[in-house]
C-alpha cells in the first residue's frame, strides 16, 4: 500500500508527519510525504520519500514584516499575508498536490490543505484522512481555538464559533477552491472540507492527549482521539538531533537545573535584546537558563550573559526539558507536548493560531499559565516564571508528565490508520 501525507507550514507543522511516515515506514507501508520545499532537506534526512509543494509560509515569518506583525499581535494582517501567498499559488501547490497523491492508494492530510487534498482525493477516487494538531472539528463541548478561547455560556455558543469559522473560511476560499475543482474535472461544492467532512465521516486523527483535553462526547467514531506524537529516537539520531551538543552537557552538569526559554518557529524581531531579557530576568531569579534560539547564535555571546544562560539553535526537547525546572515557549502543539510530558511547569507566550488555546489548557488544568507574546516583557516574564514557583502547581504538572508519559500517541495513530483507511469513505 502506498500512502501520501500532506503537510504545509513550519517545521512543527511537518515535523509529526515526519514522525508518522517514519512509524508507517516501520509497518511495511510505501509512505511519500509532500511539504515545502524549505522542508525537503528535513524530510529526506529523516529518511523519509519526499514530494516538493509550492509556497513557503516560514519565508513570511521570518520577513522583517511578518516579524513586526507577530511581535505586537497584528495577527490580522499576517493572515492576510497568508491567505494572499495562497491565492497567488494556488494553481501550482494543486498541481503538486495532485501530483503527489496520483498513484498513491490512499492521501493523509493535514488541516492547512485539506480542502484541495479532498480534490485530488475525489478526483483519484482513493481515501482520505485527516490529521489535526489541535481540535478543529464542531463540537459543543469547547469553542473553535481559531474564533475565542474564552468560556461561553452556553454549549449552543461553542457549536456556533465552530460554524463561525467554517463560514468565515469558506468565504475567503470557496472562489479559489471551486476554481481548481473545476480545473481538475470535479463537480462545485457550496462548503468547507471541514464541514464536508462530517457527512462524509472521514477519518481523523485528533493529535491531542485526552489527560490535556477530554475527546468531545459529541464526535463520531471517526475521530480517533491518539494523544501527541512524538519523533522516534531513530529519526532524530538520523537528523543528528538525539544527541544533546557536549557543551550544553557540561554547562547543565556544573550548576543547578535552569529555566528554559524558546519561541521555535516563531519569529523574534530582535534577538540581542530577547537574550538580554532572559539574561536580566534569570539574574534577577537567581537562576540559570538556556535559551532555545530560532536564529543564528553570534560566536561573541557577552561574558555577563554566558556565565549564567547557554544559547543552543537545536536540541533535543525530550531530553533537556526534564532537566529544566520551568519552560516557556511559544505554545506550538509539540512543544506544549513536550513540556507537559516533562512534568514542567510551563508558560506559554502565544503569537497566534492554536497557540493561546493551549495556553487557556494549562491554565484550566493548573499547570501552568500563558501570555500574549506581544505583552511579553521584562516585568510579566518575571511574574510568569514566580507563578510557576507554587509547590501544588508543580506536582500537578509532574502528576500530568508521569500519565502523559504512558502515551504512545504514534503507535495509537498507527493503528487507527490499519483500521479505519481501508474502509474511509472516498469524496464523491
Amino acid at each position: 500500500m502506498k500512502v501520501t501525507l500532506l503537510s504545509y507550514g513550519t517545521r512543527g507543522d511537518v515535523q509529526p508527519f515526519v514522525a508518522l511516515a517514519s512509524a508507517l515506514q516501520d509497518q511495511g507501508v510505501d509512505v511519500l510525504l509532500a511539504a515545502p520545499d524549505n522542508h525537503r532537506d528535513f524530510v529526506t534526512r529523516a529518511g523519509i520519500p519526499y514530494a516538493p509543494l509550492t509556497g513557503d509560509i516560514q519565508a513570511i515569518l521570518e520577513s522583517e514584516q511578518g516579524r513586526q506583525w507577530l511581535s505586537k499581535g497584528n495577527v490580522v494582517a499576517f493572515v492576510k499575508a497568508m491567505t494572499d501567498m495562497g491565492h497567488a499559488l494556488r494553481h501550482g501547490l494543486m498541481r503538486d498536490i495532485h501530483a503527489a497523491c496520483t498513484g498513491s492508494d490512499a492521501i493523509i492530510s493535514q488541516v492547512v490543505i485539506q480542502d484541495l487534498a479532498m480534490i485530488s482525493a475525489e478526483k483519484l477516487q482513493i481515501p482520505l484522512m485527516f490529521v489535526h494538531l489541535f481540535p478543529l472539528c464542531g463540537t459543543s463541548a469547547f469553542p473553535s481555538p481559531l474564533v475565542t478561547i474564552a468560556d461561553l455560556p452556553l454549549p449552543l455558543l461553542n457549536r456556533w464559533t465552530h460554524d463561525l469559522f467554517n463560514f468565515v473560511w469558506w468565504q475567503a476560499s470557496r472562489r479559489v477552491i471551486n476554481e481548481l475543482r473545476r480545473n481538475l474535472g470535479v463537480r462545485r461544492i457550496s462548503e468547507t472540507a471541514n464541514v464536508r467532512s462530517r457527512a462524509l465521516k472521514t477519518p481523523t486523527l485528533q493529535v491531542f492527549s485526552p489527560y490535556v483535553l477530554r475527546r468531545p462526547r459529541d464526535w463520531g467514531a471517526e475521530h480517533v482521539v491518539t494523544g501527541f506524537w512524538q519523533l522516534p529516537d531513530a529519526v532524530k539520531a538520523r537528523l543528528g538531533e538525539l544527541e544533546p551538543p557536549p557543551a550544553l552537557v557540561a554547562w547543565l552538569a556544573a550548576g543547578p537545573p535552569p529555566i528554559y526559554v524558546g519561541m521555535g518557529s516563531m519569529p523574534v524581531q530582535d534577538p540581542a535584546v530577547m537574550m538580554q531579557l532572559v539574561s536580566d530576568v534569570a539574574t534577577e531569579q537567581g537562576v540559570r537558563a538556556v535559551i532555545g534560539a530560532g536564529w543564528p547564535v553570534p560566536d561573541d555571546l557577552p561574558q555577563d550573559l554566558t556565565s549564567h544562560v547557554f544559547v543552543v539553535n537545536g536540541v533535543n526537547h525530550d531530553w533537556l526539558f526534564p532537566k529544566c525546572t520551568a519552560i516557556v515557549h511559544h505554545g506550538g502543539a509539540g512543544t506544549t507536548a513536550a513540556s507537559l510530558r516533562a512534568g514542567a511547569p510551563t508558560l506559554i507566550c502565544a503569537v497566534f493560531a492554536d497557540q493561546p488555546f493551549w495556553g487557556k489548557r494549562l491554565v484550566s488544568l493548573g499547570v501552568g499559565t500563558w501570555m500574549p507574546y506581544a505583552k511579553l516583557n521584562h516585568d510579566t516574564l518575571l511574574a510568569g516564571l514566580r507563578h510557576l514557583e507554587d509547590r501544588n502547581l508543580k506536582k500537578r504538572a509532574a502528576a500530568l508528565g508521569i500519565a502523559m508519559r504512558q502515551e504512545d500517541g504514534l503507535a495509537n495513530a498507527v493503528k487507527a490508520i490499519a483500521v479505519r483507511l481501508a474502509t474511509a469513505p472516498i469524496p464523491r
